[in-house]
């Protein structure tokens, strides 16, 4: 598949998931979205009923999904508020940071918990060790863990954490995640251009995270 050909759009979840974003930011952000066709939006819990209203407006079929276990929220059970405004959720693997996070009882089963709805589980590649030999081997067993909590689409990163020169690329991440899963995976950090998303579409990725416009 030649670089030219892929319509990047499709795969793009544009995302907007600061708390402290300005209503107007979120509402310019809302409607850039659905006017590029991108496949959907990931927003942060109380900016999701301007994007329900604004996609109904739009007549869009434009996909909202929120966030569910990133440090300012701490899986705060008000998430259970809005579930009948997103179609899916973005979780952070519980320990991707390195930190015993308690997500409590009955909470073993996103699928379960989070019924009807698509699970995207973050597995936080940039937390896993740079050792060579230990590297593979923490990702399949984040892999593996994100599998049996439920997840539809495993996702890389949430972003929030950068690469440098001594981090592998997210293209050397997705080759080794698809060798511990067959389930659709998910690039997300620090993609900005329009070539780096059609190389990792060409990769195999199904859906890629950014909050650049392109």
């Amino acid at each position: 598949m030649a670089n030219k050909n892929i319509d990047i759009r499709k795969y793009i979840d544009y995302t907007c998931i600061k708390p402290n974003t300005s209503m107007k930011r979120v509402k310019e952000f809302i409607r850039e979205g659905i006017s590029a066709g991108y496949r959907g939006l990931v927003l942060y819990h109380q900016f999701l009923a301007i994007a329900y209203k604004e996609r109904e407006k739009a007549n869009s079929n434009i996909k909202i999904a929120t966030i569910w276990g990133f440090p300012w929220d701490s899986y705060a059970t008000n998430i259970f508020n809005y579930l009948d405004l997103v179609d899916e959720i973005d979780i952070v693997l519980p320990d991707a940071y390195g930190v015993n996070e308690t997500i409590g009882k009955g909470f073993e089963d996103f699928k379960k918990l989070f019924r009807g709805k698509t699970i995207k589980i973050i597995i936080e590649t940039l937390t896993c060790s740079l050792d060579r030999k230990k590297r593979p081997k923490e990702i399949k067993e984040r892999v593996k863990k994100a599998e049996k909590l439920g997840a539809d689409i495993i996702k890389t990163n949430t972003g929030l954490i950068k690469r440098n020169i001594q981090t592998p690329t997210i293209e050397e991440d997705i080759r080794l995640i698809k060798k511990f899963t067959r389930k659709p995976i998910k690039a997300a950090g620090g993609i900005r251009t329009k070539e780096q998303c059609k190389d990792l579409i060409k990769l195999g990725v199904k859906i890629i995270g950014t909050s650049t416009r392109l």
